[in-house]
């Protein structure tokens, strides 16, 4: 093909454009402003009394054990974001069952909830856990179930999804922990899935690095921070469990998997520019996919959610996971960059900015170009503006047993809008 000055002109505006496009996004860091708000102070009771936490819970369980079959669906009411989808969100995610259950499982233990109905509700659950791995390990990263015919959501949906397996091992493990008597029942459950993340493609690469579906069931690649966070924390912990059975082969298989093909979880989630600072992404930083491009997801939420819970659940390894502790420097440069983010996003933040709302905190919402549930584009969500709330109270907990450093201090100061008076003390961090 023969290529004419014209085109040759033609190419060079576009590409042109496109940086000047890129530059001018990178830009929009170099102005936005950190709008969070500290608390004058700690509140001197907790945020919630004793009957709310039993009013939450008494509608959180409402989503358990449905129509005794040990499902959990995402939510009983009506979606109207989701527009005619048929069932709503009345179905089995993966996910999100191993999530809801973990929580289920941390509330009962922290708020002594009937340890009758808590176990009965959790055996269900692990009966319909053990039916779903009948279905063999071809379906085993299908994220969403039909409830009453235990298979496959039949119609198109992002899939697969790898990050149910490994937080499904964690919720059994958790559960093992708990109920020595069930512990060996319910690690050969975890090992499956464990073994299944392990185990080789027929192109070698292992199945923990399979193209998959985001968080948000929207992006596709093969290297996401949620997915790599929980991953690692899952191998350690079954590293811990194959240690403490005997299984040194398995133990050392798991290691040699996190060794060999995840490594460290941060290393190519690291971005760096001059107008917006340092953070992590959630698509790579360096290398993302074109769908990650599309949705501008460079900041994403769901880098919160695997802070959170990507930190081991057992003290056991946990100095041989990748994922940064809540107070590190890391972590408080990612949280600068995504204040300014969302407080840029939604007017609701803005407001705040500009004075017309003295209220603490921010609102976060999923990425910079989310449209869900929104003609605008987008919207802040409950659970991650909670899981930034949950991410503070781990940095509050980490910093009563290991004070900040200088440079830890400098970022949280600057995160948080700290005064004078900041020092990074717990109290401050529950501020």
């Amino acid at each position: 093909q023969v290529q004419t000055p014209c085109s040759s002109l033609g190419t060079a505006a576009m590409k042109l454009t496109f940086w000047f496009l890129a530059l001018l996004a990178l830009a929009e860091g170099w102005f936005q402003q950190n709008c969070f708000e500290l608390l004058k102070e700690p509140l001197l009771d907790a945020p919630f009394t004793r009957a709310e936490i039993d009013r939450l819970l008494q509608h959180f369980s409402q989503n358990f054990d449905v129509n005794r079959t040990g499902a959990i669906i995402a939510s009983p009411g009506a979606t109207p974001a989701l527009g005619p989808t048929p069932g709503g969100y009345r179905y089995h995610w993966i996910r999100d069952g191993a999530l809801s259950m973990s929580a289920f499982l941390h509330a009962a233990d922290l708020y002594a909830l009937p340890a009758s109905e808590t176990e009965t509700t959790f055996l269900q659950y692990v009966d319909w856990v053990e039916l779903l791995h009948k279905r063999g390990s071809s379906t085993i990263d299908e994220p969403k179930w039909n409830i009453q015919k235990a298979e496959p959501y039949a119609l198109g949906w992002c899939r697969p999804q790898t990050d149910g397996p490994p937080l499904r091992a964690r919720s059994l493990m958790q559960a093992g922990r708990l109920w020595k008597k069930y512990a060996g029942k319910l690690w050969d459950l975890a090992k499956k899935d464990l073994d299944w993340l392990i185990a080789k493609q027929e192109d070698g690469s292992r199945n923990l690095n399979k193209v998959t579906c985001d968080l948000w069931e929207e992006t596709t690649g093969n290297d996401f921070f949620w997915n790599k966070a929980v991953m690692e924390a899952a191998l350690l912990e079954g590293i811990q469990h194959s240690q403490e059975v005997g299984d040194a082969e398995r133990a050392q298989a798991y290691l040699d998997a996190l060794q060999e093909d995840v490594g460290d979880v941060t290393q190519r989630h690291r971005f760096w520019s001059f107008f917006r600072g340092k953070y992590l992404t959630e698509c790579p930083a360096m290398s993302a996919g074109t769908s990650c491009q599309k949705f501008r997801k460079e900041i994403d939420g769901a880098v919160i959610l695997g802070l959170v819970h990507g930190r081991t659940m057992t003290t056991t390894n946990a100095s041989l996971s990748s994922v940064p502790l809540p107070t590190d420097l890391l972590v408080a440069e990612t949280v600068m960059e995504y204040n300014k983010e969302f407080c840029s996003l939604y007017a609701v933040n803005r407001a705040e900015s500009q004075g017309k709302n003295q209220l603490p905190g921010v609102l976060y919402g999923r990425y910079a170009a989310d449209a869900y549930g929104a003609k605008d584009g987008g919207n802040p969500w409950v659970l991650i503006t909670a899981a930034l709330a949950n991410l503070l109270y781990q940095a509050a907990e980490t910093s009563s047993a290991t004070p900040l450093t200088h440079q830890e201090l400098a970022a949280w100061k600057a995160a948080l809008n700290g005064g004078a008076g900041f020092n990074g003390s717990p109290r401050d961090f529950l501020a």
